[in-house]
């Protein structure tokens, strides 16, 4: 339960954290925002109809789906959403002081675990073990920190399914206005013009 709280605790630190590595990660959105509002011939004949995304939050908001302002809409949300679910992936990695690179996908192994743990501590009962003794107790906390890593190993594969859609639903925001056809100068300019 303890290591559950640890993981929300890093999930929430993660995705606030992200939300600044963003406003940063996109610094020079003043000046390309003054390039495209200023008519800079190149930067904004290169975004050709994605220059909408000068539109303001509320329409962002409220825009048809299909229009040029609600597919830039779809591609930010789906932008944000996908690098949120990364941070929060790395963030329970961090917190559970695991290996990105290793799979998670134990459980199995974990579960054999548990049973186990459960048939020593009902070995022990039966046997008559006194509950209060430190060896009862000890079984009794394997058990509880295996469960522990039970729940952290499922919030982990939760999170990288996710982190598996957002990327899926970028990917696809990304092809519908053609970012792959940008400059990095033009995609700072979209992004400046997207309010970050």
């Amino acid at each position: 339960m303890k290591m559950k709280k640890m993981v929300l605790a890093a999930l929430s630190i993660a995705l606030l954290s992200g939300v600044a590595a963003l406003a940063q990660g996109r610094g020079k959105s003043d000046e390309a925002r003054s390039d495209v509002n200023n008519g800079n011939g190149a930067t904004a004949s290169e975004l050709k109809w994605r220059n909408a995304a000068h539109a303001s939050a509320q329409a962002l908001l409220n825009a048809n789906s299909g229009s040029s302002v609600g597919r830039l809409a779809t591609f930010k949300d789906a932008t944000l959403a996908a690098e949120g679910a990364a941070l929060a992936v790395q963030g329970a990695y961090e917190a559970a002081g695991v290996d990105p690179d290793a799979d998670p996908r134990l459980a199995e192994d974990i579960l054999f675990d548990i049973a186990d743990a459960l048939l020593a501590i009902a070995d022990a009962e039966i046997a008559g073990m006194d509950v209060g003794s430190g060896e009862y107790l000890a079984l009794l906390a394997d058990w509880v920190t295996l469960e522990a890593e039970l729940a952290l190993e499922d919030a982990l594969v939760d999170l990288i399914a996710a982190e598996a859609t957002t990327a899926e639903s970028k990917a696809t925001a990304d092809a519908d206005i053609g970012i792959e056809d940008l400059s990095e100068d033009a995609i700072t300019a979209l992004w400046a013009l997207l309010g970050d």
